[in-house]
């Protein structure tokens, strides 16, 4: 089973990429591990305490470490990314790249019609630049409101796009680790 860091983006109590990440469990069951910090204790970065870190950037850094992989789930603020998950990529990439050689890759949803289009793009673009092996494709561009019914259930039609997600990414991370 790969262990995957997941930085869900989202600090809202019903995110809609925190339930996202459900239905990427779902068609992943028995092959990935999520675990999810808590990216909200995570004081904002500073050169001024970043050679002396509190306990909450020491424990992401350890997660990161003991990780296989990592998956940034974003939602989309302004066709960018937000504060919260670009917080924790900082504390990841000093005074060293946490991380680096590491696969990655990026899901995200939004209630709009691109699915965080623009956040997952600036998202992959940042994780290369931190040396994180990044998979291209296939991406989830997910509009939530058109794929979940009101129960909170995932739409049939929309049950392959993740199992085709889970499976490209447990070759890729699978792939990449083996190439350490």
């Amino acid at each position: 089973m790969l262990k995957i860091l997941t930085l869900v983006g989202s600090l809202a109590r019903e995110s809609i990429n925190r339930k996202t990440l459900g239905f990427l469990g779902e068609s992943g069951r028995g092959r990935f591990d999520f675990d999810t910090p808590p990216l909200g204790e995570l004081p904002f970065f500073s050169p001024d305490i970043e050679n002396d870190p509190p306990a909450a950037v020491v424990d992401l850094r350890k997660r990161m470490e003991a990780a296989d992989a990592l998956l940034a789930v974003t939602p989309e603020y302004n066709r960018s990314y937000p504060a919260v998950l670009k917080n924790a990529l900082d504390w990841l990439s000093r005074p060293k790249l946490w991380g680096a050689g590491k696969p990655a890759a990026v899901l995200g949803a939004s209630l709009g019609p691109i699915g965080a289009f623009g956040a997952q793009q600036l998202t992959r673009q940042l994780l290369a630049t931190l040396d994180f092996k990044v998979m291209s494709r296939p991406a989830i561009h997910f509009n939530y409101a058109q794929y979940v019914d009101d129960q909170g259930q995932l739409a049939e039609s929309s049950r392959k796009i993740f199992d085709e997600f889970a499976d490209a990414f447990a070759v890729w991370a699978g792939d990449q680790k083996t190439m350490k």
